[in-house]
């Protein structure tokens, strides 16, 4: 299998460690983050950091790995469903019975978005081989659910395919670093919409990203450098006093 990223997150510090043994045993690349119920108001910069950690590196999917029940796997959920500019989080939830089901009951009770197809419970205790056997046949059904259902998005002659990641204007591939790629992909999923520097800086760089929103202004730059200059169009529009967008 080729080297797949994924984000273990919890607060059951040696249960995430033998996760990661076991799961880069069979070709998986684990980042672990830890947080914790005392952790207080830095809880939800945590769950930021590990989510863009997640977005920034493609993860296939988050495994919580709770050890008890509070707030932190429920910080996590609701946040990861900010970012609507991405697939929704695949996530494995790996815990004991009672912390399960208050996660259900709250996903019932609040946290919209979130279905049998990108979520799934492993109950404490298991077999290594049973946990590894679910988590691959969960890693396959994500991959084939991708393929299956191709995510285009165009804007004249600019085509952007979310599952390759790519962005090709006529027959001509665009080569993007990946945070332009992720910039570009907002303004088009956004067409037509003027987006304020604000909103663009938190979606496409996060909540817990301590730059300045002129970071999104040189990014815009690189945009038009690679499209519209090269190809002598007009795509990114500035809006005075705004932002920009696509129009």
């Amino acid at each position: 299998m080729t080297e797949q990223n994924i984000v273990i997150f919890g607060n059951d510090v040696k249960f995430s460690r033998m996760l990661e043994i076991e799961l880069n045993a069979v070709g998986y690349k684990c980042e672990i983050f830890y947080i914790f119920e005392k952790s207080g108001e830095d809880k939800k910069y945590i769950c930021a950091e590990a989510l863009n950690y997640c977005l920034e590196k493609d993860c296939a999917f988050v495994i919580l790995a709770v050890g008890e029940i509070g707030s932190s796997y429920i910080e996590f959920a609701k946040l990861s469903k900010k970012f609507k500019k991405f697939s929704a989080i695949n996530i494995i939830f790996v815990s004991f019975d009672k912390i399960i089901n208050d996660l259900k009951n709250k996903i019932t009770n609040g946290i919209r978005g979130y279905g049998k197809n990108n979520i799934i419970y492993i109950k404490r205790p298991f077999l290594t081989e049973k946990f590894l056997k679910e988590t691959s046949e969960f890693h396959k059904k994500i991959s084939k659910m991708k393929t299956a259902h191709p995510k285009i998005i165009k804007a004249g002659d600019l085509t952007i395919d979310e599952n390759a990641k790519t962005a090709i204007y006529k027959e001509d591939k665009i080569e993007l670093t990946k945070k332009e790629y992720d910039l570009l992909l907002f303004f088009a999923k956004n067409k037509g919409k003027a987006n304020h520097r604000k909103k663009i800086f938190e979606q496409v760089w996060g909540y817990d990203y301590y730059g300045s929103t002129n970071v999104v202004d040189v990014f815009v730059k690189n945009l038009r450098d690679k499209i519209d200059r090269k190809y002598k169009i007009k795509l990114i529009y500035t809006v005075r006093g705004t932002g920009y967008m696509i129009r």
